[in-house]
């Protein structure tokens, strides 16, 4: 049996009733008449957003098909353990078949970075059958039609309602002490594996930037080949175990697992400057500059340039990569070039590291047009050198930051 599910966000609404006094009114009778007033007015934050799932079916009746929906990870997404069990909402057309619709209507606007797990299910002939189990929120379908996580929604006035809806989330959240260390409006990166998963089960999340992920592969392919290591998405070898602690960067990675001897990473020193995108109007846009195949650095003079009249440069801070080092900031950014400087007197083969030397953090004006804007690196010679005060040349490649129509 075949079954698969597409979300769809539906609404999310705020009812908001506002009162003004109102004087007592009798009713007429025989008798002591009754007295009636408004005694109080108030505002109810009633909200209701609502996840909507169409499910192709085949081989079953439709009223033998159910949503089982989880708000939590599971170790095991079975009958029985379900926190909701949702029956057919009527049918509608997706993927070119007739599909039966789920709605799940708990949840409020404080949880819309909220992850929720769904699988269909029914049983036949005393056998349970399950769809795949699909990982959704509300945050997921927003990154999605806002262009961070793919091609943007060519509609501007959704665009629009999603970052406002989002940011009615966070006010939701700080209001409600929900999550409030996440809101909805901060930056979220999506991590996606091959050949693995994630602890939940699932193959991609959203996740905030310093987030510790653990990624599982098999020992061995369906061919018998052994695990050889995780490369991302610039084909780095970030991890020799099927097991790997990952922590998230400043950038949506792709993380695979290969198996067997195949081509060997390159071994080259190579700084990346991670590519983003981002809607007019965005605020704390984060750029990761990360450094793989680290031989040694003792001392860097990196410049980054960008487009000024487009993109602003707004802060930056040192990564953990050279955090062994004595980091210089700029006293103030320039679009043409701005040089931040690492140096040392010694360093130890223990505080040789890859991973992100610094994250700049941009904001796009609301009027910068939509189009991908280069963030650029350089280095003069010499301005790269070891511990023995040997030049080192590092590959560089630049990143940027694609703005959304």
């Amino acid at each position: 049996m075949k079954k698969r599910i597409f979300c769809l966000l539906l609404t999310a609404m705020m009812a908001v009733s506002i009162c003004a006094a109102a004087m007592p009114v009798r009713a007429q009778g025989a008798g002591e008449e009754p007295v009636l007033s408004v005694a109080a007015c108030n505002v109810s934050f009633s909200d209701t957003v609502y996840l909507k799932y169409a499910v192709a079916f085949d081989n079953v009746e439709a009223d033998d098909v159910s949503l089982l929906v989880w708000a939590q990870p599971q170790d095991d997404y079975t009958a029985g353990g379900a926190a909701a069990v949702l029956s057919p909402d009527g049918t509608a057309q997706a993927a070119g078949k007739t599909c039966l619709v789920f709605v799940y209507k708990d949840i409020s606007a404080k949880q819309m970075t909220d992850v929720f797990y769904a699988r269909a299910y029914t049983r036949k002939g005393g056998v349970d059958y399950y769809s795949a189990v699909q990982k959704y929120s509300i945050l997921q379908y927003a990154y999605n039609m806002l262009g961070k996580t793919g091609a943007a929604s060519e509609s501007a006035s959704l665009k629009n309602l999603l970052q406002q809806m989002l940011a009615y989330g966070a006010a939701a959240q700080a209001h409600f002490d929900y999550k409030a260390d996440a809101p909805a409006t901060a930056e979220f990166y999506q991590v996606q594996v091959q050949g693995g998963l994630l602890s939940d089960g699932c193959d991609s999340g959203l996740y905030l930037p310093g987030t510790v992920l653990t990624l599982t592969a098999s020992a061995t392919d369906a061919n018998g080949a052994a695990f050889a290591r995780w490369e991302n998405g610039a084909g780095a070898s970030v991890g020799t175990a099927p097991e790997l602690a990952y922590t998230v960067g400043a950038k949506n990675e792709t993380l695979t697992a290969v198996y067997g001897a195949g081509e060997a990473p390159s071994t080259e020193p190579t700084i990346t400057v991670a590519s983003v995108n981002a809607a007019p109007g965005a605020e704390n846009v984060q750029v990761a500059i990360e450094l793989r195949n680290n031989p040694g650095i003792l001392g860097m003079v990196l410049k980054v340039s960008y487009d000024a009249e487009a993109i602003t440069l707004t802060g930056a801070s040192n990564g953990a990569a050279l955090s062994a080092l004595n980091y210089t900031a700029p006293k103030r950014f320039k679009g043409s070039g701005t040089n931040f400087t690492w140096y040392g007197e010694d360093i130890s083969a223990e505080e040789v590291e890859d991973g992100v030397i610094l994250t700049l953090r941009f904001s796009v004006p609301a009027g910068t047009a939509a189009g991908t804007y280069p963030v650029t690196i350089s280095y003069s010679d010499g301005a790269v050198y070891d511990a023995d005060l040997a030049y080192i040349d590092p590959v560089l490649q630049s990143g940027s930051i694609t703005v959304a129509g």
